[in-house]
């Protein structure tokens, strides 16, 4: 390694806050998928909402995870 260049596994500070980013925005995601199907299993009355929330939860987690992916390929 030449002096004045940091190895390849040291990640600079923007590149950590992107990577927390995601990471929050996946647990959010997930967690609003739990909920709804929490809210499908406690409250039948509210199916409706609980199928609402998780397929919404899911789907922007799954499309959150592509994008995380896409930028890594470019």
């Amino acid at each position: 390694m030449m002096s004045g260049q940091s190895p390849r596994w040291r990640v600079s500070i923007a590149e950590w806050r992107n990577k927390m980013a995601y990471v929050i925005k996946w647990v959010l995601c997930l967690s609003i998928a739990v909920m709804g199907i929490i809210v499908m299993i406690v409250d039948p009355t509210h199916g409706k909402l609980g199928a609402l929330l998780a397929f919404t939860g899911f789907l922007l987690f799954g499309l959150s995870l592509a994008q995380a992916h896409i930028e890594t390929i470019e």
